[in-house]
């Protein structure tokens, strides 16, 4: 009788688990959907977070985002120095975020620079004249993504905001 007790609770526990992880899938991807702009945060060479706020490209279900800026910006030399970033969303109802830390990568391959291409022709014409010999894409690698909102609320006690680990092994998420 106590091993199949056993088997069920862990079914149940797995299958809650499951449904949590896709509803938190969901909703997060419903946040980003609503929100225009988001902040990419690095880190500059005194060791103090940067924000700027970045058009981006939709993620797909694995949460890895775009963002393209020029080469000689100052995200690309602090990202060359150190790729941990943060990507926050607010979406329009301004009670819902979402933040993706993970790492960055810079990509200037023209094969790259065209798959991941999400801005308006007129835009990109005005804001990269030479484009694309004064474009480079940040690709943003998810590790862990915390969300709030939207009827995903944070532990009660700390206020920490529930999340989803992506890479559950890295020190960001234990």
């Amino acid at each position: 009788m106590f091993p199949l007790l056993f088997i069920t609770v862990l079914s149940v526990s797995a299958e809650a688990q499951n449904t949590h992880s896709n509803n938190f899938e969901v909703v997060a991807q419903s946040i980003i959907q609503d929100s225009v702009y988001g902040s990419l945060v690095s880190i500059d060479k005194s060791g103090y977070p940067k924000s700027r706020t970045v058009k981006f490209s939709q993620p797909n279900d694995d949460f890895v985002i775009w963002v393209a800026t020029k080469p000689n910006t100052r995200k690309v030399s602090e990202i060359n120095a150190n790729p941990k970033v943060q990507f926050h969303f607010i979406a329009d109802d301004y009670k819902s975020y979402l933040s993706i830390i993970g790492k960055a990568r810079l990509h200037s391959e023209l094969e790259t620079i065209h798959q991941h291409d999400f801005f308006e022709p007129k835009l990109r014409k005005k804001l990269w004249p030479d484009f694309p010999k004064d474009y480079v894409l940040i690709r943003i690698e998810p590790i862990r993504v915390e969300m709030l909102g939207r009827k995903i609320y944070p532990n009660r006690v700390n206020w920490k905001p529930q999340h989803l680990c992506l890479q559950s092994n890295h020190d960001v998420c234990r």
